[in-house]
């Protein structure tokens, strides 16, 4: 009854452990002693023409990223930082020389913008070792969504060759404007000093008439005064009495100017 129950739990066992990446022994020579050392495989591992070699990575967004594997938006003019991990489950050293990647646009694939590859080290990563670097992308693109695919540059068994990564749909946003950003503030106040001028312009033409004819004399400008003077002494009852004086004979100017008088 007990072998019973052990024989499920030795197959279950073993399935697990045969999952595991398997350490196999090979021979090395430190300062001319020929040692072992263990190489780490990845028994599930096949080769296939997009991927023939075990190299594992991965990265995230620094700062961006939360553990779900959701992304903040990218703004516009600023630098982000990837954070990448690589990973070689491969028997030889792997070398490590460079990043760089693209932006495409997510539905057609085109691309939209080449990430300045950069060199790195060189990093040398030996079998079932660990790497880590990072990667400054600066953000100046049209606010929309994009696909991120990252390159990583190695050189492997003397070949020269390119890598990817886990894609991402990645947002950028334009920045949001503080009322008090000095480019805001000025532009405010050439649109208020543009406004005030236009105003004065209009009541110089069109205020300045209609007050002219509505407020009493002694509430015009001195200037306004000067030019209501003007118009009374030009007013069409004045010049009209003149001119009819003008052809009346001497007698009858004499008898015009003693009625006034008169009166």
């Amino acid at each position: 009854m007990r072998l019973s129950l052990l024989a499920p739990l030795l197959a279950l066992a073993s399935a697990v452990f045969a999952e595991e990446p398997v350490a196999n022994a090979a021979d090395a020579v430190v300062d001319g002693v020929a040692e072992d050392v263990e190489i780490v495989t990845d028994p599930n591992f096949v080769p296939t023409p997009e991927k023939p070699f075990n190299f594992r990575i991965d990265y995230n967004v620094a700062f961006k990223e939360d553990p779900n594997g959701n992304i903040e938006d990218f703004v516009n003019g600023e630098t982000v930082e990837l954070l990448f991990e690589f990973h070689s489950l491969e028997p030889a050293p792997v070398t490590i020389v460079g990043v760089g990647g693209q932006l495409l646009d997510p539905v057609t694939g085109e691309v939209k913008a080449n990430i300045t590859a950069s060199q790195l080290g060189p990093i040398e990563v030996a079998n079932n070792q660990n790497a880590n670097f990072t990667q400054r992308v600066g953000i100046n693109m049209e606010a929309a969504d994009y696909l991120l695919v990252p390159a990583i540059y190695v050189v492997y068994q003397d070949q020269f060759m390119m890598l990817g990564s886990k894609n991402k749909i990645v947002t950028v946003v334009e920045p949001s404007i503080s009322i008090f950003n000095p480019q805001l503030i000025m532009s405010e106040l050439i649109l208020l000093v543009s406004f005030a001028g236009i105003v004065y312009a209009l009541f110089n033409v069109f205020g300045a008439q209609y007050l002219n004819g509505i407020l009493p004399e002694s509430l015009l400008p001195k200037d306004k005064k000067k030019k209501a003077k003007k118009a009374k002494k030009d007013s069409p009852v004045e010049a009209s009495a003149t001119s009819v004086e003008s052809w009346l004979p001497e007698q009858h100017r004499k008898l015009t100017k003693k009625g006034k008088k008169k009166l």
